[in-house]
């Protein structure tokens, strides 16, 4: 492989396919002058669609994801049990982008958007579960369930008990859908465990975070001091400026900040993709540094891979992303169409993927 040296605004080794220590040696190094930019660890998207071999609304993930900066991804949730094998053959392996797949709950995961899962009890089978998690060579990384209406409408809150009953099981952690339930929040809220992931947390789909005064609700609250982790889970639909605006100025900041990306909203309204919906919580008020924790930090730390990606420690995986902040007025809308403006975007400029540069913007760094 390549030696590569990104100079911006710290200066990158990448030699063999891992971040090492500048040794001075720029001669027998490829070089890449990137002043007025800023190099960020390749970039986790926390909530993605991209079985396009099994789910009707997927997108490609290496097409879609690195020209944003992301090096690795979460699927959320599009196979279940009878359909991992085919999603791990078919598209997992296949891609650049390390992919790592929640598992449905629901045996059919989710084709299509038409309908949603059957999540009644006798559909629920932690031994088919067992039995596709062990043979996949790409382990899944935790359970997911959507608890909105499509999929679990007059079940109550009995598919998110028999839920965690089959991750306890599984000795695994639960991401549960939150927007549009028939139960409340804090119901929700009160039975995850340390680990689970509360998503689309500023959803405005029925019962949400906030209370009747507009505050971030106190079962929330003892959630998140347990141990249980919000994903913002854009998507089209599941997210409200007035819910976000309202939590963020109670200090209640997105854990995750991932795009539920699809071919509804790449490169359209109301997501694009992770570097505009990143920018977008920097329109609302949210720390760079803290917006960058959120695609990096937090979601290796859940995936148990803090010592190789979402950082630019040497000895660690070479996944790098280049980024401009660039000074510009963007308004960002959500679907009942309020609007924020902000003045910055991030652009991704470049994508070091396993040491080996896999984007580059015809212009950049010449």
């Amino acid at each position: 492989m390549d030696r590569i040296l990104i100079k911006a605004d710290r200066t990158i080794l990448i030699d063999n396919g891992f971040i090492k220590d500048p040794d001075g040696d720029d001669e027998n190094s490829f070089v890449v002058d990137c002043k007025g930019s800023f190099i960020l660890p390749g970039l986790i998207d926390f909530h993605v669609h991209v079985f396009r071999s099994g789910s009707e609304f997927a997108v490609p993930a290496d097409c879609a994801l690195i020209p944003q900066g992301i090096t690795t991804a979460v699927d959320g949730g599009s196979a279940g049990s009878a359909s991992l094998g085919a999603f791990v053959s078919s598209d997992i392996l296949s891609n650049t982008v390390d992919i790592y797949p929640l598992i449905n709950v629901s045996l059919m995961g989710q084709p299509t958007l038409k309908y949603g899962e059957r999540l009644e009890t006798r559909f629920l089978s932690v031994g088919e579960i067992k039995r596709a998690w062990k043979k996949s060579p790409v382990k899944p990384v935790g359970l997911k369930l959507r608890m909105g209406k499509e999929s679990a409408e007059g079940l109550g809150i009995q598919p998110l008990l028999d839920s965690l009953k089959i991750a306890e099981e599984l000795g695994c952690k639960l991401v549960v859908h939150s927007s549009d339930p028939e139960v409340g929040a804090e119901d929700i809220a009160d039975l995850l465990r340390p680990g689970d992931i509360f998503c689309h947390c500023f959803h405005e789909k029925g019962p949400n975070i906030l209370n009747d005064a507009g505050h971030v609700r106190p079962g929330i609250l003892d959630a998140r001091k347990r141990g249980v982790l919000f994903d913002a889970a854009n998507g089209k639909s599941n997210f409200s400026f007035r819910i976000a605006k309202a939590a963020i100025a109670d200090g209640f900041f997105p854990d995750i900040i991932s795009t539920d990306l699809t071919c509804l909203t790449l490169y359209k309204d109301y997501a694009f993709g992770l570097p505009y919906v990143m920018s977008k919580y920097l329109a609302l008020g949210m720390p760079l540094d803290k917006v960058i924790e959120a695609v990096t930090v937090t979601p290796a730390s859940w995936l148990g891979m803090e010592d190789s990606i979402g950082t630019l420690k040497p000895g660690t995986i070479a996944d790098v992303a280049v980024f401009d902040l660039v000074d510009k007025a963007v308004s960002f809308r959500d679907a009942k169409g309020d609007e924020v403006t902000g003045s910055k975007l991030l652009a991704a400029r470049m994508t070091v993927k396993n040491g080996t540069i896999v984007y580059r913007q015809a212009d950049f760094a010449l």
